[in-house]
């Protein structure tokens, strides 16, 4: 009997599920680790399955990593970027109450400034009262006036500072020019009192020794020395010396005021003057105790001095007489005169009337015979006359 041959294999399609099994199987084949320790081997398997599982693992893992290590830099830089800001800002704060600092210190000076510049109003009044010419005030482009800081971004620190240093130039600039204001002031002051002392040691009169006028101000304090005025020490405040030089000056200008340092005429020509003369009547050496002055009759005779009235009267020789006591010992006496105008306790201002001029008593025509005695002693009118020039400001 014949054999037939054996059927050929059958080959079947392999199923989706085991094509995808088989891709796998050969990206991940089973695979031996050997492991030797000691002298041993011993080996495990990792399957198919088990790889996957890792590869899975490890693709989940790997992305998480990235993220996470990119997401940590990120959020370094902006930490970091956060934390540059709030330095600034932290610079930014103290800046500006470093300004705020600086603008109380402005406020301060200005006001300080304000106050001096009413004192030297005051100062300035006094000086003309005394016929002084106060210093010139320095130009407006001298002496500019700081603007205050406003309307400056608080988040802009260089506009702060420059806004802050224009105002800090602005007051070193007014500073420095209202202190050589001041010092320039006090030096014309400081002037008009060596002149009135002048005056006073050229007739004799110490200004030491010159009596304490009565002030309404009831103001004190030491003298400050004239050496002092021209000073430009930091530790001399120039409107406290000028205040001083103001007293100083009052104070002379009172006690001056009743001396006679002023001509008794407006407009004269001396004929006889003090000391050793031929006497004009009886043609004798003889001394003459003041001084002839001629002017047109009944000229206005003017006291020279403040002072009361102690004669009002004829006398001897002197015809029609009036005497002024000036205080300190020091007399004047105005005689010839054709009337008198003044009587016994009167009190009389520098520049009053007290006579007009005449002819009576021992003369040969009209004049005005004028003497100024201290302590009854004749003294030389004319250096009163002459001094009086630095203490009498004409206007």
């Amino acid at each position: 009997m014949d054999k037939f041959p054996p059927p050929a294999p059958k080959h079947h399609s392999p199923t989706p599920r085991q094509g995808g099994r088989s891709i796998l199987g050969r990206l991940f084949p089973e695979r031996q680790i050997l492991i030797r320790e000691d002298g041993r081997v011993r080996y495990f398997i990792l399957g198919t399955a088990q790889q996957i599982l890792l590869a899975a693992a490890l693709a989940g893992v790997v992305p998480w990593a990235v993220i996470a290590t990119a997401a940590t830099v990120h959020g370094t830089k902006a930490l970091a970027k956060l934390e540059r800001r709030m330095a600034d800002l932290n610079v930014v704060h103290v800046q500006c109450q470093t300004a705020l600092r600086q603008i109380d210190g402005f406020q301060a000076t200005f006001t300080g400034i304000t106050g001096e510049v009413a004192t030297i109003q005051d100062s300035f009044l006094r000086l003309e009262k005394h016929d002084v010419p106060p210093a010139a005030a320095p130009r407006a482009e001298e002496t500019p006036l700081p603007t205050a800081v406003v309307a400056a971004d608080p988040g802009d620190p260089e506009q702060i500072r420059q806004r802050i240093a224009r105002l800090d130039s602005a007051l070193t600039d007014m500073k420095a020019s209202h202190r050589a204001f001041l010092e320039h002031s006090v030096g014309i002051a400081s002037q008009r009192i060596e002149q009135l002392e002048r005056a006073m040691t050229s007739v004799g009169l110490s200004p030491s020794a010159l009596p304490e006028p009565r002030s309404e101000s009831r103001l004190g304090g030491p003298s400050v020395p004239p050496t002092l005025a021209n000073s430009t020490s930091d530790d001399i405040d120039p409107a406290a010396l000028l205040t001083s030089r103001i007293e100083r000056l009052d104070g002379l200008s009172l006690a001056l005021a009743p001396l006679p340092f002023a001509a008794p005429l407006t407009h004269y020509e001396v004929t006889s003057p003090f000391g050793v003369r031929n006497d004009p009547i009886n043609i004798r050496t003889g001394i003459h105790e003041g001084v002839d002055l001629v002017a047109p009759p009944d000229t206005p005779v003017l006291a020279t001095g403040n002072g009361v009235v102690v004669w009002a009267g004829r006398r001897d020789r002197y015809g029609n007489l009036v005497e002024l006591d000036h205080g300190q010992g020091l007399h004047t006496r105005y005689a010839h005169l054709s009337r008198i105008l003044v009587g016994v306790g009167d009190s009389v201002q520098r520049g009053a009337p007290v006579g007009l001029l005449g002819d009576t008593g021992r003369t040969t025509g009209p004049h005005l015979h004028y003497e100024v005695r201290r302590d009854d002693e004749a003294t030389n009118p004319m250096k009163f006359i002459a001094a009086g020039r630095d203490v009498i400001k004409e206007p």
